[in-house]
């Protein structure tokens, strides 16, 4: 199954900063099961340095510095992730239900067993 994730982290400063260091963890981990295909990484004010490596544990790492006056810095990255399902993992049949409906039958289940 293929997914789109999209996270912004966002920083509002008191007062105007002139100038910022930043290492980003924020790009998905391939892993046994998941595979990240393509990830975008968007920083506003656009960073005057830019650079990528993993670090010991393979996790991707983006450092970046903004030169210049700036209230507010944001962060958007934007991943497509192939995920397998596992071997073991058990089918999920609601039956037609909506999750809110099965939701609501686990607890009148639970109910009636007390």
């Amino acid at each position: 199954m293929n997914y789109r994730i999209r996270h912004v982290t966002r920083y509002h400063y008191g007062q105007p900063v002139v100038l910022c260091y930043n290492q980003a963890h924020l790009e998905p981990r391939d892993t046994e099961r998941q595979r990240c295909l393509d990830t975008r990484v968007s920083i506003s004010p656009a960073p005057a340095t830019v650079g990528r490596h993993r670090d010991y544990f393979g996790n991707r790492c983006c450092n970046f510095s903004v030169h210049g006056k700036h209230k507010e810095l944001a962060i958007t990255v934007v991943s497509r992730v192939d995920v397998r399902a596992a071997e073991d993992e058990p089918e999920l049949d609601l039956g037609g239900n909506s999750c809110a409906d099965a939701l609501a039958q686990l607890y009148r289940n639970r109910d009636e067993a007390t």
